[in-house]
């Protein structure tokens, strides 16, 4: 099988049916033998460069912000996990949910920290991705063997 084809595997089943698939799935071994015809076109978009925030060890940078917080550790700390319960227990994941919360302190609220965040988390150091890769495929048949 060459690259084409594994990738033409992987994206000819949308990832809600494959979850849907295994979520239906009893525990246990399965023998599988079939074969699938796949038509379609593939096309893969140029690498890109992106700031890795997903990468960064969130428990390695709270420990090292902590150390770096000096006479003001106890504050930070309180200040830090506190927002980490507000945000847990409104069920906010992600940036925009978490900018959601509008309180306004000191005249700026929780998305105009967001804007901060965001500005200075475009000067971290880029990476480079491999390029998307959009599919268009069809499953026309499949057969046991």
């Amino acid at each position: 099988m060459n690259t084409i084809e594994t990738i033409a595997l992987k994206k000819a089943v949308a990832d809600r049916d494959w979850k849907e698939a295994k979520s239906g799935l009893p525990a246990g071994e399965y023998e599988v033998s079939f074969a699938a015809r796949i038509i379609g076109t593939i096309s893969k978009f140029a690498d890109e460069e992106y700031v890795p925030t997903t990468h960064i060890p969130l428990k390695a940078v709270i420990a090292l912000a902590i150390r770096k917080s000096g006479v003001l550790r106890e504050h930070f700390i309180r200040c830090l996990f506190d927002a980490m319960r507000e945000a847990l227990e409104a069920g906010l994941q992600g940036d925009d949910k978490v900018a959601a919360i509008m309180e306004t302190v000191d005249g700026e609220t929780v998305a105009d920290m967001m804007d901060r965040v965001q500005a200075e988390c475009r000067r971290l150091p880029m990476e480079t991705r491999d390029g998307k890769i959009k599919a268009r495929l069809e499953i026309v048949e499949i057969r046991p063997n």
